[in-house]
């Protein structure tokens, strides 16, 4: 079987009620399959050093065949 490995590095800029961001991609295993993926943050304070977290992004990948673009809505706790 063959693995999706994504590599995506990317910058975030935080303002004061949320945090945008920009992430290039690479799908590993394919051939000619890059793309970038712009984020958007919102983080909830639960303590000092404890929040709650909702993101949602847009992944644009572009391979042979053309392009593709998604939306990933995630949730999560950052510390």
């Amino acid at each position: 079987t063959i693995s999706n490995l994504v590599v995506d590095p990317g910058i975030l800029y935080a303002f004061d009620f949320l945090t945008i961001g920009l992430r290039t991609a690479v799908h590993v295993v394919q051939p000619q399959n890059w793309g970038f993926i712009p984020i958007i943050v919102k983080a909830f304070p639960i303590t000092d050093v404890l929040k709650i977290y909702v993101e949602i992004d847009f992944p644009i990948f572009i391979n042979e065949v053309g392009v593709a673009m998604t939306i990933q809505p995630q949730a999560g706790i950052a510390f």
